[in-house]
């Protein structure tokens, strides 16, 4: 479905997409299929630089849902300007991975990248309809087990 929201902002301010496209740098292709609605997910950063270009706001030009986020950032857009706001768990995970050694950077990276290569494995299975047990003590599926009855029993014992 056409963004005519789109199409009427760049109408009005007289530019071609080849215009938009030189401003944003995103290929002129890429807009032509944005504006056309062709494209079901348009990058943050795609939608930031067009608004930008454009001098309004992304929810003048794109339908996104009020009070949730655009769309979190994904790997492929590293790199590129990015604005959006984090919220308190995101901005304390940047802060601690901006502060912390060299070799617990690289530690958090690789449990990060585990965890999302298992997720994505997870998602594709699901999707193609696999059905997944995990095993008792496989490596593959790790667990994070709370003891709520321990945590109690000290809270009690210490008050």
């Amino acid at each position: 479905m056409k963004n005519e929201k789109l199409q009427k902002v760049i109408d009005s301010k007289g530019l071609t997409l080849k215009d938009l496209s030189e401003q944003t740098n995103i290929p002129m292709t890429t807009l032509r299929r944005i504006v056309l609605g062709s494209v079901t997910h348009v990058k943050s950063a795609n939608m930031h630089a067009i608004a930008r270009a454009l001098n309004t706001s992304v929810d003048a030009i794109f339908d996104v849902p009020s009070g949730s986020p655009i769309q979190p950032i994904r790997p492929d857009e590293a790199g590129e300007p990015v604005t959006r706001t984090l919220s308190g768990d995101e901005s304390f995970l940047l802060y601690w991975y901006q502060n912390v050694t060299e070799e617990d950077r690289n530690s958090i990276y690789e449990f990060a990248k585990k965890v999302y290569y298992k997720t994505q494995n997870i998602l594709a299975m699901k999707a193609s309809g696999v059905t997944i047990a995990p095993q008792r003590g496989s490596e593959e599926y790790e667990q994070m087990e709370l003891n709520l009855r321990e945590a109690e029993a000290s809270e009690e014992s210490g008050s």
